[in-house]
């Protein structure tokens, strides 16, 4: 579920839209993730950001590129909403 945080409001602006993709569910979170996902119509691919190791871990962030840039404490609240 993807939506635009109102963050002078406290809670959800909009709804972009929603998706369920099983292998993608996989993947775990990370505040400094080493892959990045695009969707483009109802594809969604993966680019890593970074040289990966043999046997390490894959991560995306669960929540948009734009608010990795916001403070940890800003992160959190928008994830725990």
């Amino acid at each position: 579920l993807f939506v635009h945080p109102n963050q002078s409001g406290g809670g959800h602006l909009t709804l972009s839209g929603t998706a369920l993709y099983y292998y993608p569910s996989y993947l775990n979170h990370a505040c400094r993730p080493n892959v990045a996902r695009y969707s483009i119509g109802d594809v969604m691919f993966f680019v890593t950001n970074q040289n990966i190791l043999k046997g390490e871990e894959l991560c995306i962030s669960y929540i948009e590129a734009e608010i990795l840039c916001e403070s940890s404490q800003v992160r959190s609240k928008l994830i725990d909403m």
